[in-house]
């Protein structure tokens, strides 16, 4: 099973040439493909950036690989697979191990593949390594751990002076708002003001359900509810709000209910803007159901001429008349040719998508 040939699960050696010009030349992503058990069928350019191996190294090993020892013993390589199998395609994150031996922080996906006649043949896997952002979020929240801790210690000094408390949350990187019991805004940062162009109490309006987007307000009603509901526990929630430039912008905003705290009072939101990510996120998904579609349509137009190509080839075994084959021969030359434009525009239409 190890040295299984792409050839066998993917059909013949053109689509396997059309796929190997779909990601050849993508280099900020691992894309290969496995078979139903794991073995490893190609490998880009992408794959060997972020996981170190050649593709002599690599094709034919499983790619328990690339996972540490403590995710083997847990057997999270066929719980993955699993996974994609049952629900079509399967996305987490977790640590990865490159040839090396050192490891990166990676989002996985996996999406189960079939033929023509609904036979599982096998797995597409997408690696991005996100360890930048990982460390960058470990720090946030250590940061935002150890701030809450000192909080708690100085809570009694801190609510002393109330022009300390102040100057403490204005200068905070998140936006903070305070609600009471009505769900009312009764103060804002001006780190909010920084995120959403709201200058003060009056402009956000009375209830800051007013400036969700409507498609959100059920998700962020519901959250509030919750919140109201379970004192002191955090609850997170993306959501759209309302810029004052008319604009809506995408939030990350933190819930704690403290109204049961004396020396607060109040539900605290802690937001940040995470706008530029969400953007990212949907032109990714953009080009990726692009690139999907391309593959689908031009899969099916590259049949055609290897059809013809397979009928002129029979024809050839059975002519005996050497002007008969010399005539199969110049038609199988056309259809080569046929099959080379289809190759270069199919090549032109991914390079226009993913320039854009």
């Amino acid at each position: 099973m190890q040295n299984n040939n792409a050839n066998d699960h993917f059909g013949q050696s053109v689509d396997e040439k059309l796929f190997r010009l779909l990601i050849a030349n993508v280099k900020d992503y691992a894309i290969f493909m496995i078979d139903p058990d794991g073995y490893i069928l190609t490998w880009n350019q992408g794959a060997a950036h972020i996981k170190g191996y050649r593709e002599s190294e690599i094709i034919g090993k499983h790619i328990s690989v690339f996972y540490t020892m403590e995710d083997r013993a847990a057997n999270e390589p066929l719980y993955n697979l699993s996974e994609a199998l049952e629900h079509g395609t399967f996305e987490s994150e977790g640590w990865r191990v490159r040839k090396n031996g050192s490891q990166f922080w990676a989002n996985i996906v996996f999406t189960a593949l079939y033929d023509n006649n609904g036979g599982h043949i096998g797995f597409a896997k997408i690696t991005r390594d996100i360890t930048e952002r990982k460390l960058m979020e470990d720090q946030r929240a250590a940061l935002q751990t150890e701030l809450e801790k000192k909080v708690r210690v100085q809570t009694g000094k801190i609510v002393a002076n109330e022009l300390r408390f102040r100057k403490l949350i204005e200068h905070s990187y998140d936006g903070i708002v305070l609600l009471d019991d009505k769900l009312n805004i009764f103060y804002l940062s001006l780190s909010a003001e920084r995120i959403n162009g709201v200058s003060d109490v009056k402009s956000a309006e009375q209830a800051m359900i007013d400036l969700v987007h409507p498609d959100d307000k059920q998700a962020f009603g519901e959250l509030l509810s919750q919140t109201l509901g379970q004192p002191g526990r955090p609850l997170i929630l993306t959501f759209r709000c309302l810029h004052r430039n008319g604009a809506y912008i995408w939030l990350e905003g933190m819930f704690t209910n403290l109204l049961g705290d004396e020396y607060i009072r109040a539900i605290v939101c802690n937001f940040r803007d995470i706008t530029e990510r969400k953007l990212h996120e949907e032109e990714l998904n953009r080009q990726n159901s692009v690139l999907k579609e391309i593959a689908w349509v031009s899969s099916h137009e590259v049949r055609r001429p290897v059809a013809s190509i397979i009928a002129l080839v029979s024809l050839m075994d059975m002519a005996t008349d050497i002007k008969e084959k010399e005539e199969i021969l110049d038609k199988m030359n056309l259809c080569v040719k046929d099959l080379d434009e289809m190759v270069r525009h199919i090549n032109n239409r991914i390079s226009k998508e993913l320039s854009t």
